[in-house]
C-alpha cells in the first residue's frame, strides 16, 4: 500500500520539483477533516487570480468546442455515452492548452503556475499553434513540453473550490458562473488591467495560428478582490443556508491577527458559534498538537544536524530530542481522537498511538516510526540504525526521494491557506 505523496489525496499537478512530503500518511486525517471546515478551498491554492482565469478558460473552451466541433454539453439524458466521452477528452485537450498559453503570455513579474516549464522550453517547442494540437492531442502532454500528469496545473487546483462555491458543473459554468464571467469582462473596461483583453486574446488563440505581441501582468482590481470574497468567502452564490456560515468568522479571526496562525509553532485558538465547527477545530488542534512532535522527528531524520551534515551516526536520543519532551508530557484527548478516529483509512491513529504509548524508549519509537515510513512510502527499509552503536544510515532510495521533495505541511488544515487568502484579499499582494 502507497498512500503517501498525496497525488491521490490533494488536486493538481505534482512535478518531480513540488513533491509533497507526507512521510507519515497524515494527510488521509487531515485532508478530509478540512475538507469538513473548509470546503471552500483546497490544498493546492495558488492565488486570487486563477478563480478569473479558470473560469474565462472555462468560458472560451466550452463555448469553442460547441461552435468548432458542434459537441455540445447537455444533460446527460440527452446525449449518448459517445457523445459525453467526445466532449470530456475535447475539454481537456483544450483547457490544458489554455492553460499552457496562460503560463506562456504573463509578464514574469510573479510566479504563475506551470512558468517555469514554459520559460525552460527550447525556443523551437514554443508556442505552438491549435493546428499542431490537433493533428496530436497528447502534444500538450508530451514530456518536456508543459504537463507531466493526469490533471491539469490550475482547473484541477480550483475544480473543487469553483464547484462548492456554485461557479461550475460538470466542466461548464453555471448560470451563477455566467454571472461572474460577464462581471469580470464588464468590470475590466474601468480596471488599470483589462481582463477583456485577455478574453478576447485568448479567444483568438483557438481560432489560428497565435501572433502574440504582448505579455500580460494579470493584475486584480480591489473591486474584483472584494467580488471574490464575497464567492468565495461569504458564498454569495451557494444556495441561501447557514450550514457554513462560520467560514466568515474564521475570516474574520484570522483578519485581526498580526503574522500567520502557524508562525509561532502553535495552533491558533479559533471558535465560531457553530457546535460542531467547534468540535472540528478542537479536533484539529489536538491532532496538529500530537503530530508535530512526531512530525519533528522525521524532519531531523531527513534533514540532519542544522550545521547540514548528514545524519549519519548521529545518536538516537539526539535524533529523538526534539519531540521527546513533548511526547512525555502529551495529554491525550480521547473525545478529539475518537472524532479523528472517524477519518482514519489508513492507521494514521494507530500508528500515533504507538509512538505514545512507546514514549518512553526510543528505540521502540524509532522502529514503530521506521515500520510506518516505510508503509507509507512503499520502502522496504527506509532507514536503519545499529541499537549498540547508535549509528543510523538512510536508505537511498527513501534519501533521494526526500532530496527530490519539497515541504507542505498538511497538518495546518489549511487555516494557512485561508490566511494567505485573506492577505490577499485584503491588502492586495
Amino acid at each position: 500500500m502507497n498512500y503517501g505523496w498525496l497525488s491521490g489525496n490533494l488536486e493538481g499537478e505534482i512535478s518531480e520539483s513540488e513533491r509533497i512530503i507526507d512521510e507519515l500518511g497524515f494527510s488521509g486525517i487531515t485532508e478530509p477533516l478540512a475538507n469538513e471546515l473548509l470546503p471552500n478551498i483546497n490544498t493546492r491554492y495558488h492565488s486570487l487570480k486563477y478563480y478569473l482565469i479558470v473560469c474565462l478558460g472555462i468560458k472560451i473552451v466550452n463555448d469553442y468546442i460547441r461552435e468548432k466541433s458542434g459537441v455540445e454539453e447537455e444533460e446527460s439524458a440527452k446525449r449518448s455515452e459517445v457523445s459525453k466521452s467526445k466532449y470530456r477528452k475535447l475539454f481537456r485537450v483544450y483547457i490544458d492548452y489554455y492553460e499552457y498559453w496562460i503560463a506562456c503570455l504573463h509578464d514574469r513579474s510573479k510566479h504563475f503556475i506551470g512558468e517555469e516549464i514554459c520559460v525552460n522550453m527550447p525556443p523551437s517547442k514554443k508556442p505552438f499553434g491549435p493546428r499542431l494540437l490537433e493533428r496530436n492531442t497528447g502534444l500538450i502532454r508530451k514530456k518536456g513540453i508543459f504537463l507531466t500528469s493526469g490533471q491539469s496545473y490550475a482547473y484541477d487546483r480550483y475544480k473543487t473550490s469553483l464547484e462548492f462555491c456554485n461557479l461550475i458543473l460538470n466542466n461548464r459554468l453555471t448560470i451563477k458562473g455566467e454571472d461572474f464571467v460577464k462581471y469580470i469582462l464588464e468590470s475590466s473596461r474601468d480596471s488599470k488591467f483589462r481582463w477583456r483583453d485577455i478574453y478576447n486574446t485568448l479567444k483568438t488563440l483557438l481560432d489560428s495560428k497565435p501572433e502574440i505581441r504582448r505579455q500580460y501582468s494579470f493584475t486584480i482590481s480591489k473591486p474584483m478582490r472584494k467580488k471574490i470574497k464575497r464567492i468565495l468567502i461569504d458564498l454569495e452564490y451557494r444556495p441561501k443556508d447557514t450550514k457554513y456560515n462560520y467560514i466568515q468568522e474564521i475570516y474574520e479571526q484570522l483578519k485581526k491577527r498580526q503574522y500567520s496562525p502557524f508562525e509561532k509553532g502553535k495552533f491558533p485558538k479559533i471558535r465560531t458559534h457553530n457546535k460542531g465547527a467547534n468540535k472540528i477545530l478542537r479536533a484539529m488542534e489536538f491532532f496538529y498538537n500530537i503530530a508535530n512532535p512526531i512530525n519533528e522527528i522525521v524532519n531531523k531524520l531527513i534533514e540532519g544536524k542544522e550545521d547540514g551534515n548528514r545524519i549519519d551516526n548521529m545518536g538516537i536520543e539526539e535524533l529523538l530530542k526534539p519531540g521527546a519532551k513533548w511526547l512525555k508530557k502529551l495529554h491525550y484527548d480521547r473525545n478529539s481522537a475518537d472524532i479523528i478516529s472517524c477519518y482514519d483509512k489508513n492507521g494514521a491513529m494507530e500508528f500515533i498511538e504507538d509512538i505514545y504509548s512507546f514514549r518512553a524508549d526510543p528505540y521502540k519509537v524509532l522502529n514503530r516510526m521506521r515500520e510506518r515510513i516505510g508503509d507509507v512510502k512503499n520502502i522496504e527499509l527506509p532507514f536503519s540504525f545499529v541499537r549498540a552503536g547508535k549509528e543510523f544510515s538512510l536508505n537511498e532510495e527513501f534519501e533521494e526521494k526526500m532530496r527530490r521533495s519539497r515541504k507542505i505541511d498538511v497538518n495546518r488544515f489549511r487555516l494557512d491557506i485561508l490566511y494567505d487568502i485573506m492577505r490577499e484579499i485584503e491588502a492586495g499582494i
